[in-house]
């Protein structure tokens, strides 16, 4: 029996500065896979609601000043820009919450994105708070870097 609800972020390439991201959510003991991103009557709307752009040059500038809580804040606010990412995580926290279940957060970055694999995650600060997002006991965060060569 599984205690976990499972959010999977995808991060693609959208365009040479910009990402596209997709959540995929599932709840304990369920097949039904959950798109908690909302989409929106138009395309390009839709579209514009999960892209995301991460200013890297001043994410380093906060890690080299060992600035901790700058760079998880800037992290945040890259990732949570748009209402509808933001909704959309605060959805699978609130839904893992009323199931009573921890949430496993999982982060998919695609091969084609390698500039974000140094980046650190894990000091991602909640959206509209000012706490790390991942240093609960009910929230669970692993990423995974894809690659095309198995070595």
């Amino acid at each position: 029996m599984n205690n976990c609800a499972d959010l999977e972020i995808h991060i693609r390439r959208k365009e040479a500065d910009s990402y596209s991201i997709d959540f995929r959510f599932l709840l304990p003991d369920s097949d039904a896979e959950i798109h908690l991103l909302s989409a929106s009557e138009h395309q390009e709307e839709a579209e514009n609601s999960t892209s995301i752009h991460i200013d890297r040059t001043a994410l380093a500038v906060c890690r080299n000043s060992y600035d901790d809580n700058e760079y998880g804040r800037l992290l945040s606010e890259s990732l949570f820009h748009h209402e509808a990412i933001k909704a959309g995580f605060q959805e699978a926290v609130h839904q893992a919450q009323s199931a009573d279940v921890a949430l496993r957060v999982r982060l998919f970055i695609a091969p084609d994105c390698p500039e974000l694999y140094g980046l650190q995650w894990e000091r991602l600060v909640a959206p509209d708070e000012d706490r790390l997002l991942f240093a609960g006991e009910q929230i669970f965060f692993s990423r995974y870097l894809s690659s095309f060569d198995w070595q």
